[in-house]
């Protein structure tokens, strides 16, 4: 009887493998740091957003992105220098039983509001003195910049397995792609973003912060120099990563990457 041939993974399977293998879900904070809520307002907050979530509706994974960005916004509105406003904001998530009470705790507390404090650095340094559309456009989309990595920070687990995910069928399928009258560079940049809007299902705000991330990092990534330096090129950054979103070329890829997907769809 012949030998039982094992099946050779390609570089890119066996990566893909490694690293879904290292994904880690976000620790419990201790309990001297962990913060709890009222079940009592929990039940009406939750309430409250489950109306919200069946009045504007989304895919279920966009639904906590889209409930960070309401309260922040209200939160902002009231109080623009954002100070203290990540517990606010995080209060709110366990009130709403987003999050299991008592599963964030006071490290989120800090990184959070790092992030919200770059964000208002962000805001003063480029929204004043531009026209009205400029300055609701470039705070829109730092508001989805800000929400997308607070959620891919409150649930790590998820966003790393969804990024690895996409890596790889990237990975695999680039060099698929034909298209003459494009650089290297433009067509893998199409491809991400039909990538991001058929296997991510991503929305307007996920394309954007993905794309962003891609091509630079995470806000939480950048230095105090680095931020000033953004700063100066941020409406032309912001620009071209929406250009590309709505490039022409993405729909065609789309239709190439319906086509190519089933087969990965083992690995989700």
């Amino acid at each position: 009887m012949d030998k039982q041939k094992k099946i050779k993974l390609s570089q890119y399977t066996q990566a893909l493998l490694n690293a879904l293998r290292t994904i880690k879900s976000k620790p419990r904070p201790d309990d001297i740091s962990a913060l709890s809520v009222s079940q009592t307002v929990s039940f009406f907050a939750l309430v409250y957003e489950k109306v919200r979530n069946a009045v504007e509706f989304r895919e279920d994974h966009l639904v906590l992105r889209a409930a960070i960005e309401r309260i922040l916004r209200r939160r902002l509105s009231i109080n623009p220098e954002g100070k203290g406003e990540a517990e606010n904001l995080l209060r709110e998530l366990l009130w709403a039983r987003y999050f299991d009470n008592g599963s964030l705790g006071g490290e989120d507390v800090v990184k959070i509001q790092q992030l919200i404090d770059r964000f208002i650095f962000l805001r003063k340094k480029t929204l004043p003195g531009r026209d009205s559309n400029t300055q609701a456009f470039l705070n829109d989309f730092l508001v989805d910049i800000l929400t997308c990595e607070i959620e891919e920070y409150l649930k790590p687990a998820s966003a790393q397995k969804q990024a690895n995910l996409t890596f790889f069928i990237y990975q695999v399928l680039r060099q698929k792609i034909k298209i003459e009258e494009l650089s290297s560079e433009q067509k893998d940049a199409y491809f991400l973003a039909a990538i991001e809007k058929v296997f991510g299902k991503s929305d307007k705000a996920y394309l954007r912060y993905h794309l962003f991330i891609t091509f630079y990092k995470k806000l939480s990534e950048f230095s105090q120099d680095e931020l000033e330096k953004l700063s100066h090129q941020i409406i032309t950054i912001f620009k071209k990563i929406d250009d590309i979103i709505n490039n022409e070329y993405v729909d065609k890829l789309i239709k190439f990457t319906k086509k190519q997907l089933p087969p990965f769809y083992c690995f989700i």
